[in-house]
């Protein structure tokens, strides 16, 4: 009786993906078992050339504006719209303003354009205005950024609230039966290649195993001697390199999250990470204890890290158990879910009787 009583007051969540949908997603098992409507909206003809090649994102962006249009019109007023990709929910609230219909946003993990450059400036921009709506909330990975981009878009502070990334564990292991003896460096946001192969040099007795986005990579770059190359790989190939390393660097060039899906994979697999210090990785990585922070661009200090810790196999193994544990005790999925659903009820979204209604069943 509960139950029916809540979904009459209740009006739906639309839940924008940026893939093609073929199992449940996380996030509909957490709606599901707190009997919350939805309904997903996903991209059905998505390709993972639109990612790889030059010119890909081009066809990427047309399909996420196609998803935001699709959304907007297939709700109502009183629905919300939860966009998983941050760009898709820039791109709703564009649908809402040409569309001229008023529409309550929740875009997932803001991932602010870089500041200088025209197109930069028009990102900047354009971001700002759609933002600025009385009915776009944001979602960000650690208190830190709160002020700068409450500062940088000229918006109240009580726009952004924290949503830390989590672990993503279906159709993945859950630890790493082998052990290689090379570093794993791989992703394609904001990586810093330049600063990890200076260190590569000065770690000439180690291996390297790199994977990037060659549309991304600097062929500038010289690759060092010790170095194995990969572009543009599967997520299974990724993985199985990831789960045969000894260690896992992720140098980053930016403060602004990243690396953290490939964080969180490593930590799944045991293994002991050497990350780029910023507000993000702070929240998963507590220096020598759940895995070591290296200064931003300093070659010599990620060179030295990774030379102690791939001489020292029990540090390995202690940094990689203790990174797991955390990672699964406080950034599971069950955790972002719970607060993904605080956050609704602190933009007065749901009902105050619907936020202990888990318990309550």
């Amino acid at each position: 009786m509960l139950v029916q009583l809540i979904k009459k007051t209740m009006d739906r969540i639309l839940l924008l993906v940026d893939w093609a949908k073929k199992t449940p997603f996380f996030l509909e098992n957490g709606f599901a078992e707190r009997d919350i409507d939805y309904k997903v909206f996903d991209i059905p003809d998505y390709t993972m050339k639109d990612r790889i090649e030059k010119f890909g994102v081009i066809n990427l962006y047309y399909k996420y504006t196609k998803l935001a249009f699709r959304a907007v019109q297939a709700s109502t007023a009183s629905d919300i719209i939860i966009c998983w990709n941050f760009t898709t929910s820039i791109a709703t609230g564009i649908a809402c303003k040409i569309l001229r219909k008023k529409r309550r946003i929740l875009g997932l993990n803001i991932i602010a354009p870089g500041r200088t450059g025209i197109l930069n400036s028009f990102r900047n921009n354009l971001f700002r205005l759609v933002m600025r709506s009385p009915d776009f909330y944001i979602t960000i990975n650690s208190n830190s950024y709160i002020s700068e981009y409450s500062k940088r878009f000229k918006l109240p502070e009580t726009k952004f609230h924290v949503l830390h990334d989590s672990i993503h564990p279906t159709n993945f292991p859950d630890k790493s039966d082998y052990e290689g003896d090379y570093i794993f460096c791989g992703g394609e946001a904001k990586r810093d290649w330049e600063t990890l192969f200076k260190a590569c040099r000065l770690t000439p007795d180690i291996n390297y195993i790199c994977i990037a986005r060659k549309k991304f990579f600097s062929h500038e770059l010289e690759i060092p001697s010790n170095v194995q190359m990969f572009f543009d790989l599967d997520e299974k190939q990724f993985n199985d390199y990831m789960r045969r390393s000894a260690i896992v660097a992720l140098p980053l060039n930016s403060a602004v999250p990243a690396g953290l899906i490939v964080l969180l994979n490593a930590a799944l697999l045991k293994k002991p990470v050497i990350v780029t210090r910023t507000s993000s990785t702070e929240n998963y990585i507590t220096d020598n204890e759940t895995g070591m922070l290296s200064t931003m661009f300093d070659h010599k200090e990620l060179a030295s890290k990774i030379t102690a810790l791939h001489t020292n196999r029990l540090k390995r193994q202690a940094l990689g158990t203790a990174l797991h544990d955390v990672v699964l005790d406080k950034y599971s999925t069950e955790k972002y879910t719970c607060r993904l659903i605080d956050i609704l009820h602190e933009i007065d979204w749901l009902p105050d009787i619907h936020k202990n209604l888990k318990k309550i069943k």
